[in-house]
């Protein structure tokens, strides 16, 4: 059976500045495609000879929120093996383990973000990143193919400190105006203060 999936051997970064504090790398044969869900963001979607990925595609790669990612976890903390795997891995790190599963009419291989990945955004914190694909794709090379491209997107994943340095800045940019209107505004009222005064003196002067 030919291959499907064609990688280009060149990755580049995959990052939301504005959203997200996650970055990975990924082969160009995946690019970054909007998501107008709100539990899946930088979704990038098999598109070699486009500029941009396609929501819906699928093979996609993603950090997704999902009942069967939860379930998996919950499940996970209470030292049992989550139920319906086809493949589990405990792991250490980042994740806290790689499985995989039937997902409605698919295949999803994810690796489950740890507590200590997650803590910074209580929006992921029963997450993983996912990469979802065909049934027949299974026991083919292109299944092989998907796999080993997921590991090496989980090995390159990390917090994006850029948005955070970013957030950083602009609360010491707000409190530094916030600084310079409170000193202007006090000055204003002590001006006022003496005017007040120096009009009060006068008038009493005057009687």
């Amino acid at each position: 059976m030919s291959n499907k999936i064609k990688l280009l051997q060149q990755t580049h970064s995959i990052c939301d500045e504005d959203t997200t504090p996650y970055i990975y790398e990924i082969d160009k044969a995946f690019r970054l495609a909007k998501s107008h869900a709100a539990e899946v963001e930088l979704l990038c979607t098999y598109a070699p000879d486009s500029e941009e990925g396609q929501e819906g595609d699928i093979p996609c790669v993603c950090l997704m929120e999902d009942n069967v990612i939860w379930d998996a976890i919950e499940q996970f903390k209470k030292n049992s093996l989550p139920a319906d795997m086809l493949e589990f891995k405990p792991l250490q790190g980042n994740f806290l383990f790689k499985a995989k599963r039937n997902y409605h009419e698919n295949i999803i291989c994810f690796y489950a973000f740890s507590p200590e990945l997650a803590q910074a955004d209580e929006l992921w914190y029963q997450a993983g990143l996912c990469m979802v694909y065909p049934k027949s794709f299974v026991d083919t090379e292109d299944e092989t193919i998907l796999i080993h491209l997921l590991d090496n997107v989980a090995t390159s994943f990390r917090k994006d400190n850029t948005l955070a340095q970013r957030q950083n800045a602009q609360l010491n940019e707000f409190i530094k105006k916030s600084e310079k209107f409170n000193t202007a505004v006090s000055w204003r009222f002590i001006l006022f203060s003496i005017f007040l005064i120096v009009i009060l003196l006068i008038r009493a002067y005057l009687k």
